[in-house]
């Protein structure tokens, strides 16, 4: 069954490959104005959950193959933004759901249940200042990152290019390139590491 696009309003900016949209199955939801969608085609189009709404951004590039793929950009300036050759395995959850932005680089590779978030979408306020503890933040993984299963990479995460987030692991710092990072909360447990499909 071909995946099913509902759009609230023609104010939006849509680019859905249409061969996507024939060979997945899932639902696009586009709620309110001043969306951009742009998703390019597909090797694999798998299940997809996109929901997008308040004049948020999603953006995948070509070429990946996709298991069962969640996203949610549902507030004003919100961005989830995905390179070409993204590799899901399973079901991977990716959410903004304030003004923050998520960047995935080209030729990442996600094992099943790896959510990614850029807010704690609760917020955490001092009792006396009322000043906000857990802001949004944005989340950048770099190129050719794998991430293995039920692995959470949190707001502030900086994954850089050709590392490795270990099984469970919960990321919410910056790591250098070419690391292996394991534990809650990740650590770098090897340097000057590559990985290979």
């Amino acid at each position: 069954m071909p995946i099913h696009v509902s759009m609230e309003s023609p104010n939006n900016l849509v680019d859905i490959d249409a061969a996507f949209l024939d060979a997945g199955n899932g639902h696009i939801s586009i709620a309110g104005e001043n969306n951009v969608v742009r998703i390019a085609r597909q090797r694999i189009a798998g299940t997809v959950f996109f929901s997008v709404a308040g004049g948020a951004r999603i953006e995948l590039g070509d070429d990946g193959i996709l298991g069962t793929l969640s996203i949610h950009a549902v507030a004003e300036g919100a961005q989830i933004v995905i390179g070409r050759g993204l590799g899901i395995n399973g079901m991977v959850q990716i959410t903004s759901h304030e003004r923050a932005s998520i960047r995935i680089g080209n030729f990442c590779l996600f094992a099943p249940d790896v959510t990614i978030m850029a807010s704690d979408v609760h917020k955490i306020l001092d009792r006396k200042s009322g000043r906000r503890l857990n802001p949004a933040l944005d989340v950048t993984i770099e190129d050719k990152v794998w991430i293995a299963p039920r692995a959470v990479v949190l707001r502030g995460a900086h994954i850089r290019s050709e590392s490795v987030v270990g099984w469970g692991s919960v990321v919410n710092g910056s790591f250098p390139p070419n690391s292996l990072l394991a534990g809650m909360p990740a650590k770098v447990v090897r340097k000057n590491i590559r990985w290979e499909h």
